[in-house]
């Protein structure tokens, strides 16, 4: 079939001789399988025409630039009844880019693909690319996934910035407990640290600054390896593997083979299932230090889905050295920062109250595009695993009693945290609370109520 797309192309673009073009026109009176390749090229080339226009290719490559310029993470390219529209993600929020004809939106779409090398005949499956591009002396690195939906093809790309340095924990935005903290359980021989947090919260950077840390000078030499899906930066002096379904690669693959590596730290992205959550843990109950990725509200929240994932409680006793639970928020746009009163409802849902201001907001400028926020901040817990809550995660005690035991007599919550910030004018209230909206709320009397899973 390759002989014929390659016959077929040639024959269509005229680069055939006039020998070559007469046995290709007798060919084709003889075989339906090369008529039928030829209508489907014909169409291929149909479509890349179209995506090649010179509207088409600045349009696309205008939502590029322009998403870089502002910082988005992601950019969305979404159908709809009667035109396209085109949003990026900025400091968590969406904002709308441009809107255009719907007639144009199938040329957007196949120009996107055809730049993220994927296939433009293919409609009905999801599909997934990359685009590398320099901008503004940068490089970067576009993760595309294409997904078809009923109005057509959905287009989203994750912005990654390949050039730029990974940040060391203490630029991190983390509390200087906080850090104590993080340093002591990664500065641990062996046992199981996990960093838990809803998707796109920052985890993979902080699991990254960890790493770092771990390669400082004066630290003993490690051998460090990954397991990622996908790897999202590359980084010097320590070996990644990427999970590959398509061929067998999975996470728990992955770590039956690097059990045999004569490794000192691994990084799992991801606890997809129960054998590779029980492989990661008994790894760090044989010497390894074990750091991991996983989606969960809170630190306690995180324990919960873990033992309902693992067949034995004990396991994950016997080896969790602590829990890293963290948020990004919106911080307030330094341009335009004015007092205000915010509602007493809010408020009272941070165990606060008029009395504890003033309260900052953003008034809204060109700065932070009339958003009145620009930039963002991290929130964030760390639960560090005692002898007496190493018992209650054995004993399968329930969350109330976790709580109790932890955050409940210590505090240092992610509600604790985030209140410290809006008292010192880094966010505001309703920022807190559209955050934390599935965490605990805190209780006017200082107690809070059973965090969620």
């Amino acid at each position: 079939m390759e002989s014929y797309q390659e016959q077929v192309l040639a024959f269509l673009k005229g680069e055939l001789s006039d020998e070559e073009k007469k046995a290709f026109e007798e060919s084709l009176a003889r075989s339906t399988e090369l008529r039928a390749e030829l209508e489907r090229s014909r169409e291929l080339l149909d479509l890349m025409e179209a995506a090649s226009e010179k509207a088409t290719v600045h349009r696309v490559n205008q939502q590029i630039r322009q998403a870089i310029e502002r910082g988005a993470s992601d950019i969305h390219v979404i159908p709809g009844l009667h035109d396209g529209t085109v949003s990026l993600r900025i400091d968590g929020a969406l904002e709308e880019l441009e809107r255009f004809p719907k007639e144009q939106y199938l040329p957007v779409v196949d120009r996107w693909k055809i730049m993220a090398d994927c296939s433009l005949t293919e409609r009905q499956l999801p599909q997934e690319g990359r685009i590398s591009i320099q901008s503004q002396s940068q490089d970067y690195d576009l993760r595309v996934m294409i997904m078809p939906t009923v109005l057509g093809e959905r287009v989203t790309a994750r912005v990654l910035r390949k050039t730029g340095e990974i940040a060391e924990l203490d630029k991190l935005g983390f509390s200087g407990a906080q850090l104590e903290a993080l340093r002591r359980l990664i500065d641990l021989p062996n046992g199981f640290v996990m960093v838990s947090a809803p998707a796109g919260s920052g985890k993979t950077t902080t699991l990254y600054a960890m790493l770092l840390h771990l390669q400082r000078p004066e630290r003993t030499r490690a051998n460090i390896m990954t397991v990622e899906e996908p790897v999202e930066y590359v980084l010097d002096g320590i070996s990644q593997t990427r999970v590959n379904r398509r061929i067998g690669l999975t996470y728990a693959t992955a770590l039956r083979a690097i059990h045999r590596s004569d490794l000192d730290v691994l990084l799992v992205g991801d606890l997809p299932d129960r054998e590779t959550a029980e492989l990661a843990l008994q790894m760090a109950s044989t010497g390894h230090l074990v750091l991991a990725h996983f989606t969960a509200s809170s630190a306690l929240g995180a324990i919960v889905r873990l033992r309902e994932t693992v067949v034995e409680p004990f396991l994950i006793a016997q080896t969790l050295a602590g829990v890293v639970s963290q948020r990004l928020m919106r911080r307030i746009c330094r341009e335009c920062k004015e007092e205000y009163e915010p509602s007493p409802t809010l408020l009272k849902r941070l165990s606060l109250t008029l009395a504890d201001g003033p309260f900052v907001r953003g008034g809204g400028c060109e700065a932070c595009r009339k958003s009145g926020y620009k930039g963002r901040i991290i929130t964030c817990e760390v639960l560090d695993v005692d002898a007496q809550l190493r018992q209650l995660i054995a004993d399968g005690a329930p969350l109330e009693a976790l709580w109790q035991e932890s955050f409940g007599r210590t505090g240092g919550a992610l509600w604790d945290d985030a209140r410290e910030k809006v008292r010192q004018g880094l966010t505001t209230v309703e920022e807190v609370v559209r955050v934390l909206f599935d965490y605990p709320h805190p209780q006017p009397n200082g107690g809070a109520e059973s965090p969620a899973a």
